[in-house]
């Protein structure tokens, strides 16, 4: 009778734990699919440099409705700013040394969309870019 209550004990303790062991793998499958669905909305990366007086690269490629991070870094001596009005990318400044994210949604409509450094004598100086929608 003692051996009877042990092995459903250890027949009910084998259960659980495979219950849990079963618990563990699934937990790990969800965070490993919530971890690259963060990544996903978080767009890809594009650096893009400012100096005196260009950007760099100055021709950047998405896809039509692809989120995208633009990381723009001042590797100037001086402020400058990036925007595009064309692509619907408001105004940021970026101090020298300083870097600035913006998260941004390329238009559903493939074409050709400027930016600039909007600061006096910057954009006539050449501090223009173009973003190729494909």
């Amino acid at each position: 009778d003692d051996t009877q209550d042990d092995t459903q004990r250890r027949g009910r303790v084998v259960y659980v734990l495979r219950r849990l062991v079963e618990i563990f793998w699934l937990l790990a499958v969800v965070l490993l699919l919530v971890g690259c669905t963060a990544q996903a909305a978080q767009g890809r990366e594009i650096r893009i440099n400012a100096s005196e007086f260009r950007f760099e690269p100055s021709e950047i490629r998405v896809k039509a409705g692809e989120a995208v991070r633009l990381v723009i870094i001042n590797t100037g001596a001086v402020d400058h700013e990036f925007e595009s009005d064309d692509a619907r990318i408001e105004e940021v400044t970026i101090p020298p040394g300083r870097q600035r994210v913006v998260r941004w949604t390329a238009p559903a409509r493939p074409g050709e969309y400027s930016f600039v450094c909007d600061i006096s004598g910057h954009r006539e100086a050449g501090m223009i870019g173009k973003i190729i929608v494909e």
